[in-house]
């Protein structure tokens, strides 16, 4: 009966949820068989009326996700700019940061989400973030090198996930000098090479920017005589 109401309440538009409201026996926190209030299923518009409406932002289904977890990025903002706490964890230890795009991961990251913080396997964001979210993650301070518990890193994981960008999220953690010694058997022939062309890039960086020293400091000394 519950998850019944909270569908037709979420489904209905804002002046019909309106009259819904007026029913002094209508709870608006009424959860389904999920345990998930109306927040979790409308969209970012309906999602700021139930806000101001005093439905509990913050609240966790069966499984402790809030409605952030399952948000696109309008509905995102909307709950940041009310107030949510973007740490919340599940049941597995995991923010809505976990599983989250660049554009989503980026907002929550500037509204203060752990980019550290560990799920139940010791396991961070990095560990299940697309390619593109590597750079956000780590400009804000993300752990390159973190060893989940059973001393493994993002890397190596990566190295399994058969997602579409799973080469290019190696490659970006390459660029990250993630430590990949003791993996080097397990990364493709192209990522090995890739490593050998980033070590070269290094080395001829490094002698560039040797090279400028030498000659800043041999101008200053021809300026000084």
């Amino acid at each position: 009966m519950n998850s019944e109401l909270v569908k037709e309440f979420s489904d209905s538009d804002i002046n019909t949820m309106k009259l819904y409201l007026s029913d002094p026996k209508f709870n608006i926190n009424t959860v389904d068989s999920k345990g998930r209030n109306a927040l979790f299923y409308v969209n970012a518009k309906k999602t700021q009326f139930l806000i101001d409406s005093g439905i509990e932002k913050d609240h966790q289904d069966n499984t402790g996700k809030t409605a952030l977890f399952f948000s696109d990025y309008l509905k995102t903002v909307a709950l940041i700019d009310s107030g949510v706490d973007v740490n919340i964890c599940d049941n597995e230890g995991e923010t809505a940061l976990f599983h989250k795009p660049y554009d989503i991961a980026q907002a929550m990251i500037i509204s203060g989400a752990n980019v550290n913080k560990q799920n139940n396997k010791g396991r961070t964001a990095l560990f299940s973030c697309d390619a593109k979210t590597v750079d956000i993650l780590i400009e804000y301070g993300a752990d390159i090198n973190q060893l989940d518990l059973k001393s493994k890193n993002a890397l190596y994981y990566s190295l399994f996930y058969k997602t579409e960008d799973r080469n290019n999220k190696i490659k970006k953690l390459l660029e990250y000098n993630i430590d990949h010694y003791g993996l080097d058997e397990l990364l493709s022939r192209e990522n090995r090479q890739y490593i050998e062309e980033l070590q070269i890039m290094r080395s001829k960086e490094t002698i560039l920017n040797n090279l400028t020293d030498i000659k800043l400091s041999e101008s200053k000394k021809h300026n000084r005589l």
